[in-house]
């Protein structure tokens, strides 16, 4: 048996491995039971699941699961106890393994929670629209996600030449394809301006789409505030507080001011006329004048008046104040 130098690089690969085996192994049991749990909570989901069978594929995922978990415990161990190059290359393809079963956990997933949305069912009497759907998703893949990037973690340190000398026992100087991708992260590639870049816009939109929202969603050191408990009994006359009336200004209406549509293309005259050539002068003067007519031959009707006209010679005139000497003045008034 060959004897190796002590090292830490088998429990940093072999101990993550075998506690994701274990979750895994945990989860292929009470997949079944969390499912009936649902059922038992929310009845009304039991329908839109069975149209679109999700009982099966709950149950087709967590046997795969409970496989891909027993393979990683045969892994982890072996990784543990045994420096063999076959063991290293089985540990990179339990890793890939765990990368296919996140891609089926996330299918599952937008499969189940796309059902809630499509059925419109009332889940403590609320309808799932999208942004709540966003938010149950991402509480449900978040914690598999972190498990899925620790996996691939462990995959790059598997690859890297320190660990590939230890399993084979084969020395190179050439860097393996785990420490290109290390010393690429860390230099931040060959444009490290533009990975600087996009490295900070991905990492300003998780902040503002992901943190800031879940950490608005806390409680935090503020209580909310509760609306006191009515006596059931009515106020009296003393107790009522007068209430203000609100008037609402209206703003004055603006009278829209005329728009003149001048054509462009016609002549310009520079001659500014005067008052005097104006018509407006002689039509107010022609609608002011008023015509007179006497007419000899018109009476006083008796029936607007009630009264006969006199016959003439009398010694006073209305009110005493004319002569039978004195000149005579008509008065003329127009009546219609």
């Amino acid at each position: 048996m060959r004897i190796r130098p002590y090292s830490f690089w088998p429990i940093i690969l072999g101990f993550p491995l075998a506690i994701l085996a274990g979750v895994l192994g945990h989860y292929a049991i009470l997949w079944a039971v969390m499912y009936g749990d649902l059922l038992s909570a929310w009845p009304q989901l039991r329908i839109p699941f069975l149209e679109r069978d999700i009982e099966g594929a709950i149950g087709l995922f967590a046997r795969v699961g409970g496989g891909v978990g027993g393979v990683l415990i045969v892994v982890a161990f072996l990784t543990l106890f045994l420096t063999r190059g076959w063991v290293l290359w089985m540990y990179r393809k339990g890793c890939i393994a765990v990368y296919v079963l996140f891609l089926l956990y996330v299918l599952l997933m937008n499969r189940i929670t796309g059902a809630l949305m499509e059925a419109n069912v009332l889940v403590n009497g609320n309808c799932f629209n999208p942004v709540s759907l966003f938010f149950l998703r991402w509480h449900l893949l978040w914690p598999v996600g972190l498990a899925a990037l620790g996996m691939g973690l462990l995959h790059v340190m598997a690859s890297r030449r320190r660990v590939i000398s230890l399993y084979t026992g084969i020395h190179d100087e050439r860097p393996a394809p785990g420490d290109i991708i290390v010393e690429n992260i860390l230099s931040n590639g060959s444009d490290p301006r533009y990975r600087k870049s996009w490295v900070s816009s991905v990492w300003l939109h998780v902040l503002v789409l992901l943190v800031i929202p879940w950490l608005l969603s806390q409680r935090g050191c503020v209580d909310p505030y509760k609306v006191p408990k009515g006596s059931g009994k009515p106020q009296t006359l003393s107790s009522v507080v007068p209430v203000t009336k609100m008037i609402k200004k209206q703003k004055d209406k603006r009278k829209k001011k005329k728009k003149f549509v001048v054509n462009a293309k016609s002549a310009i005259s520079f001659h500014i006329p005067d008052l005097d050539e104006s018509d407006v002068a002689r039509q107010v003067d022609d609608e002011s004048m008023v015509t007179y007519v006497a007419d000899p031959k018109r009476t006083y009707s008796t029936v607007a008046t009630g009264v006969r006209p006199g016959a003439g010679g009398g010694r006073t005139g209305v009110g005493g104040g004319t002569r039978a000497d004195g000149p005579t003045a008509w008065k003329i008034t127009r009546s219609d």
